[in-house]
């Protein structure tokens, strides 16, 4: 028998807080390897470019921002989740990166942070939608660069480059290969490459 919908509209909003599902159960000791594998192989590359090259050898190059932890969760711990693919983590990131840039000198410069701070983070969104790029990190990514230190600042432009587009590519670069390394045939990188069903 269909369960009755609630009639008024306030029960209604708030009828769809209720649990909906269980909870995922535990992956396997397998899955748990690799994924710290891939994460210590894809971190510590990025973090040897970014101290070892780029403030070794440059001005103002970095190459690791604090986005690259939650893209490293989802590249190694979830490869086959939509918003992990390769198009997701190098075009969300970038284009997350462009509106961040774009905040921060249109009022963050300003002195007006927190509109910076929510524009950067809601154009990011909507970027990465028309780009059909949707990846979480690319968030933290377009908030970065409005609240972080004074060298992501003084990169500007350069900051959708460096990091957020060739560590992105470093990154996907090294879930390439360790995703596919386990004897699991279910794990394996990329689920897909096109960004669009047309392509």
């Amino acid at each position: 028998m269909r369960k009755k919908e609630p009639d008024n509209h306030f029960a209604a909003y708030f009828n769809r807080w209720r649990h909906k599902r269980d909870a995922p159960a535990l992956v396997s000791t397998n899955v748990v390897i690799w994924s710290w594998i891939g994460s210590f192989l894809g971190i510590a590359l990025l973090c040897y470019i970014h101290y070892e090259i780029c403030l070794a050898y440059t001005q103002n190059l970095i190459f690791i921002v604090g986005s690259f932890g939650a893209q490293a969760v989802l590249l190694f711990a979830a490869p086959k989740a939509p918003l992990a693919q390769p198009w997701n983590a190098v075009v969300g990131n970038g284009v997350s990166a462009f509106a961040g840039i774009c905040s921060w000198h249109l009022v963050g410069d300003g002195g007006v942070m927190w509109l910076a701070s929510a524009l950067a983070v809601s154009f990011a969104i909507v970027f990465m939608h028309w780009t059909n790029s949707l990846h979480p990190p690319g968030g933290a990514t377009a908030l970065i660069a409005v609240m972080e230190m004074n060298r992501v600042h003084d990169l500007g432009f350069l900051y959708i480059l460096f990091p957020a587009v060739f560590a992105s590519m470093a990154h996907v670069v090294v879930a390439l290969f360790v995703n596919n390394l386990s004897s699991d045939k279910k794990r394996s990188y990329p689920m897909t490459w096109k960004p669009f069903n047309w392509i």
